[in-house]
């Protein structure tokens, strides 16, 4: 029966056979199959990484096919969502904190992040996946707004292998609206703008009285 892991997915037909055995009603089966359809896959480890390149956790990611629309709401992307809620794990010694770990097949694929890690700010947009194979020859591109931007690194390990760094900078997150953060913003303008006028009356007082004396001569 058709499946979502292979059904109308691109492939190539091998020159070898393939045999699947099984036991059914108690008998062992044999079934071969002539020239099998073999489709690429490239393993991909997405992690990540700060600026100095350290593992990352807390990162939540959602992983979209080729039909995600940027124009589109959430929403309206539902159906082409393939995983989500992935979270950057906790690093342990010797590994990464990997987003997902597995194979994608033939195709594009976009990386959103949906919550970057506290105290970074999140990518600029989403991740292009493309992964292709022509003759035989497995290759993978990253790219954000169709630039590959130093946010992305993209390291092939060995054919079919690659692993995909997301990095994240530091940056302050916003105070949320009606928040004591709010609050504080607007006390700190207040006095700013309380300073500013002070300042302002002061200089007008003592422009004043030399504007008189100009009049004064100008009449005599």
């Amino acid at each position: 029966p058709a499946n979502a892991t292979s059904v109308d997915k691109p492939g190539f037909r091998s020159n070898d056979e393939a045999k699947a055995t099984y036991t059914h009603n108690g008998e062992n089966e044999e079934q071969k199959y002539p020239h099998p359809v073999i489709q690429v896959a490239a393993r991909v480890d997405i992690v990540k990484i700060n600026e100095a390149g350290a593992a990352l956790e807390g990162a939540k990611f959602n992983l979209y096919d080729e039909r995600y629309d940027a124009s589109k709401t959430i929403a309206e992307n539902a159906g082409y969502l393939i995983e989500a809620d992935l979270q950057s794990k906790k690093p342990t010694a010797g590994n990464d904190a990997v987003i997902r770990s597995g194979k994608l097949a033939e195709g594009t694929y976009y990386l959103i992040e949906t919550e970057a890690p506290d105290g970074y700010n999140s990518l600029p947009g989403p991740v292009k996946i493309t992964v292709t194979e022509t003759g035989g020859v497995l290759d993978m591109s990253a790219k954000i707004a169709g630039e590959t931007v130093e946010a992305i690194k993209l390291e092939r390990i060995e054919y079919g292998q690659w692993k995909l760094s997301v990095q994240n900078t530091p940056g302050v997150a916003l105070p949320a609206t009606g928040g004591p953060g709010t609050m504080l913003m607007f006390g700190i303008g207040a006095v700013v703008a309380e300073i500013t006028g002070y300042g302002m009356l002061r200089k007008r007082r003592k422009v004043a009285p030399c504007s008189r004396k100009a009049k004064f001569f100008r009449r005599h």
